[in-house]
């Protein structure tokens, strides 16, 4: 289910555009640019390296995030 856009760091609401997208999948938020399918039909969820995967993946745009406004004030 689609639940907004929001503050990536705080998870506070934002408006289309200045926020990050993110999707509830059961009890799992997807943040953003990342959204990843798998055909799951013993319906067993997550397996823990898909877990592991996405933490990785959490990591990752939150550095990318954290540079690209640190590039923006540097432009300014």
């Amino acid at each position: 289910m689609f639940e907004g856009f929001f503050d990536f760091e705080t998870g506070e609401p934002r408006r289309p555009g200045a926020g990050i997208p993110r999707l509830r999948v059961g009890d799992e938020r997807l943040w953003g640019f990342e959204c990843w399918w798998r055909v799951d039909p013993e319906r067993t969820g997550l397996t823990e390296a898909d877990r592991e995967d996405v933490e990785s993946s959490k990591r990752l745009l939150r550095g990318l995030l954290r540079d690209a406004r640190r590039g923006a004030r540097a432009i300014r």
